[in-house]
């Protein structure tokens, strides 16, 4: 029995974590070699060694059959050496990469070690991970030696010798911290149905369960909320909104808009559209702050969703009913069921296929495209005017106008809609005469001339100082010229009496 071989194979498999049989396939690797040299065979030759797993006895065999056993001397071991180490080596690679398939989609722990450009290099269990760009959270920042957690998302590369790319925006990071803090959710009595990020600002995620007295929502937050605050604190403070999954949408999207509280809500299954009315001292907390609120929760339910007041919903159909009214030939059926469909402004109109209008309306093709055709010669870019503008362009004195502004529906002149109303002309009131002075006199309004007096009058912004009540007044050194001159701009100031 050869008791050296076979201790030195149980301290190699327990040294480099690999199993005694690949150090045994590489010792026969290894001797492959010294066994031609020690026989005199050629390089060709084909020669099998083989190692018994029990006694250690190492035996040859070519095609003329059993060489007997081969001693091992310093020399044959040299020879095979370097071959062993590299079948060991190979052996350690493939273990480290079936280990790292083996956590794919799992959350590991790991050191930042250097940052390669963008990316930052994380050393974990052996190996290095990249966390690239994209799978970093923006407001998130790293130093060399910190602690890290993150999923592990793919592994990119050759077999055996890929790089693991790590990910801390994915959403199934967030669904395995979940899994980690709440043993429910691992046990299936709790089910995640949709997972929505805003990554580092904001999550949304929809619970359900089966069983009669669990409470989903309450089971995730936890005691006081302890269990959603460790996970918020791996997520370095993203706010997580917890919410009850429910298949009907307008049922499902009043859950996750909480904290706002709808008044109303309209479900359109055709466009698969949800119109929310709130009360308009609720209607930025239903928005959120630059619309992640309603923006997460449309992600969440997979619908489109329109929040407003109930006054602006009605003035909207309005202004879309006013548009229908101008299509000739359009039945009152189809107007209804186009307003039915739950458009709330005239650009909503205007952008939707004539084909979905045609479907919605159950109208030909054709009458759909003449409702669209009313929708552009309707609407006009704000602050378009209808008559020739300065510049030469539709954006006012600028030549050419703002490329993609803004629409604003404002129904053009002689086509039916409402006249702009003319504000009335303001009037000033004359102010009271000073004590001792004159009092002031009505003047009509002089008419416009065409022709400008040679010298005019310097205009009189305030009136004459009051004068001693000893001493006479004094005539007016500017008498009014003999042609009536140009008027100011503004209003005219009633002069004194000379």
């Amino acid at each position: 029995m050869n008791e050296e071989l076979l201790a030195l194979v149980k301290v190699l498999s327990k040294e480099r974590s690999v199993d005694p049989e690949v150090v045994f396939r590489g010792i026969e690797s290894g001797l492959v070699a010294a066994a031609r040299r020690r026989f005199g065979l050629p390089d060709s030759a084909p020669v099998k060694v083989t190692v018994d797993r029990a006694s250690g006895d190492v035996r040859i065999s070519d095609e003329s059959g059993d060489r007997g056993p081969l001693e091992l001397t310093r020399t044959v071991a040299l020879a095979a050496r370097q071959t062993i180490l590299q079948r060991i080596r190979e052996a350690e690679v493939a273990a480290d990469a079936s280990a790292l398939v083996a956590k794919k989609g799992t959350v590991v722990s790991g050191t930042v070690r250097r940052f390669q450009g963008d990316s930052i290099v994380v050393e974990f269990g052996g190996a290095e991970g990249l966390i690239q760009r994209r799978e970093q959270v923006p407001t998130e920042s790293f130093r060399i030696g910190e602690t890290i957690q993150a999923l592990l998302l793919d592994i990119r590369g050759p077999e055996g010798r890929g790089r693991p790319i790590l990910s801390r925006t994915h959403e199934d990071f967030l669904r395995r911290l979940l899994e980690r803090e709440i043993p429910e959710l691992r046990e299936g009595v709790v089910k995640i149905h949709t997972i929505v990020r805003d990554p580092g600002i904001r999550a949304k995620i929809s619970v359900s369960t089966a069983a009669p007295k669990v409470d989903p929502v309450g089971t995730c937050i936890g005691v006081r909320g302890a269990r959603i605050m460790a996970v918020r604190d791996a997520l370095r403070g993203e706010q997580i909104d917890v919410v009850t999954h429910d298949e009907n949408p307008p049922v499902f999207v009043a859950n996750a808009l909480k904290p706002a509280s709808p008044t109303k809500l309209v479900y359109f299954a055709a466009r698969r559209r949800v119109k929310v009315h709130v009360r308009l001292e609720k209607l930025p907390i239903a928005i959120g702050k630059g619309g992640q609120n309603v923006r997460l929760t449309s992600r969440l339910v997979g619908v489109e969703i329109d929040v407003n007041t109930a006054e602006e919903f009605e003035r909207g159909a309005g202004r879309v009913r006013w548009i229908l009214s101008k299509v000739p030939g359009l039945p009152e059926t189809a107007q209804a069921a186009i307003l039915a469909a739950g458009f709330t402004s005239p650009f909503e109109l205007m952008e939707t296929p004539a084909a979905e209008l045609a479907t919605l309306g159950g109208i030909e093709p054709k009458l759909a495209s003449e409702i669209l055709a009313v929708c552009h010669a309707e609407i006009r870019p704000r602050g378009e005017s209808a008559g020739p503008r300065p510049g030469g362009g539709p954006g006012g004195s600028r030549p050419g106008g703002p490329r993609g502004s803004r629409r604003a529906f404002r129904p053009r002149e002689g086509r039916g809609g409402p006249p702009p109303a003319v504000p009335p002309q303001a009037s000033v009131p004359a102010e009271a005469p000073p004590s001792g002075a004159p009092g002031p006199t009505e003047t009509t309004p002089v008419p416009e001339s065409p022709i400008a007096p040679e010298s005019p009058p310097t205009p009189a912004t305030e009136p004459p100082p009051a004068l001693p009540a000893e001493s006479a007044p004094v005539a007016a050194t500017n008498p009014v010229p003999s042609e009536p001159p140009e008027p100011d701009p503004e209003p005219p100031t009633p002069l004194p009496a000379s």
